[in-house]
C-alpha cells in the first residue's frame, strides 16, 4: 500500500509465519490490526519520509469493512487439510 490510495478501500493480504495453537470448542479469537508495532518493526511516520530520517509523524486510522460492498474474511489454515485443494477448503473463514 502506498499514500497514494491513502483515502481509498484497498485490500490487505497478511501472510504469516507459521505457528500453532490448539482452539477448544466454543473459544473465540480477536484480531487486532493496528498501523504498527514499533519497536518490533520499524516505525511508519506515514507522511512519505524516509524512515530513518522522518521528523513528522502522521497518526493514521485503520477499518476493517464488513458488508456487503466490502466484504472482509480472515482465512485460518488448520492442521490436517489437503494439499491442492482450494484455500477455503482447508481453513476456518473468521
Amino acid at each position: 500500500m502506498s499514500l497514494t490510495g491513502a483515502d481509498e478501500i484497498t485490500r490487505a493480504t497478511v501472510r504469516l509465519w507459521p505457528t500453532a495453537y490448539r482452539f477448544k470448542k466454543g473459544h473465540r479469537i480477536r484480531i487486532q490490526v493496528s498501523s504498527g508495532a514499533f519497536p518490533r518493526y520499524d516505525r511508519n511516520p506515514g507522511t512519505g519520509e524516509p524512515r530513518a530520517t522522518a521528523t513528522t509523524l502522521r497518526a493514521a486510522d485503520q477499518y476493517v469493512y464488513h458488508h456487503a460492498a466490502h466484504p472482509s474474511a480472515i482465512l485460518l489454515p488448520r492442521a490436517g487439510a489437503l494439499p491442492g485443494k482450494r484455500e477455503q477448503e482447508g481453513a476456518v473463514v473468521v
